[in-house]
């Protein structure tokens, strides 16, 4: 008799632990719902830019240039920048940029207006922090003091700029941002310093933030 007790109760053991395992095997095929408080549920929006949207991005350059208007110069500078973009999709832009850096060693000033046609390219991740890579064609103006005397009659330089870095969305509409840039001037300016007339060019290499808001 307890052998049969015995082996009921072995048999009714296994079949509730397969039992078991069925029921788990079921739940676990149902698709679970995404909870609330992640990511893919908050975030519902592309990116920085979205296409057909324009948008405003001012920022903040910190920059270590080389300027040449006849003799060298080293100077470090900080320059704020406005860019105008917008989105052809929700992975590049088209953008216009506006920059000013004021530049001094000794008793010689370089003051410079950069503006620019850019683009960006932003990497499609899952999370809020986007990084993106950047190219621009730019126009340089000048002007300042050499040696003591004026720059006069100046024509401007035409250069290249390349940026990285990524941004934090903040919401559909805000971004902010944090990268590096470089420059380079490859058709040199241009100026009078007394009567002698000078190349003028400029490399350099810095920091920016910005803050994007789309409309």
């Amino acid at each position: 008799m307890l052998k049969h007790q015995s082996l009921g109760g072995v048999v009714f053991l296994v079949s509730a632990v397969f039992v078991s395992a069925a029921e788990m095997g079921r739940e676990s095929a149902v698709p679970q719902p995404v909870s609330s408080s992640s990511i893919e549920v908050r975030r519902n929006y592309a990116g920085p830019v979205t296409e057909g949207r324009l948008g405003l991005e001012p920022g903040f350059d910190w920059n270590l240039t080389h300027w040449n208007v006849g003799d060298g110069h080293n100077d470090q500078g900080m320059a704020p920048d406005l860019a105008v973009f917008f989105g052809i999709n929700d992975i590049f832009d088209i953008r216009l940029t506006g920059r000013y850096l004021s530049l001094k060693e000794n008793e010689d000033k370089l003051d410079i207006w950069r503006f620019g046609l850019g683009s960006r390219a932003w990497i499609p991740v899952t999370k809020d922090f986007l990084p993106y890579a950047g190219l621009a064609l730019n126009y340089y103006t000048f002007s300042g003091i050499e040696g003591g005397r004026s720059l006069d009659n100046t024509r401007g330089a035409i250069g290249l700029s390349v940026e990285a870095g990524a941004a934090y969305l903040i919401n559909e509409w805000v971004s902010i941002r944090a990268g590096i840039q470089g420059e380079v001037v490859v058709i040199n300016g241009k100026a009078d310093v007394g009567t002698e007339g000078e190349d003028v060019s400029l490399q350099g290499i810095g920091l920016n933030v910005g803050l994007a808001m789309n409309f």
